[in-house]
């Protein structure tokens, strides 16, 4: 199972789900690390739930993979000269 959180600058919200594209939605102060195998997130703000579920993910030694935007990805090319300033939402 995989956990995706997504930390806008008002809210955070995150889904577990599966490699047959089951999504369940859980709320960041409810997330639990049991069965979890990696960890995507988007951020584009500091949130302290997500920190501490971050830090306990790294001491299981769960896989977290931070989202950025890049020049280029799925066959787009970004037209911000700047693209590494940024927030994830922006692409």
């Amino acid at each position: 199972m995989h956990l995706l959180i997504d930390v806008g600058n008002t809210s955070a919200k995150a889904y577990y789900f599966s490699d047959v594209e089951q999504f369940t939605s859980v709320a960041p102060e409810d997330i639990e690390l049991t069965g979890v195998s990696s960890i995507l997130i988007a951020s584009v703000a500091d949130n302290h739930l997500v920190s501490t579920v971050l830090e306990k993910a790294n001491h299981a030694g769960i896989s977290i993979q931070k989202l950025k935007v890049d020049k280029k990805a799925f066959g787009i090319e970004c037209a911000y000269e700047n693209y590494k300033t940024l927030g994830i939402d922006r692409w």
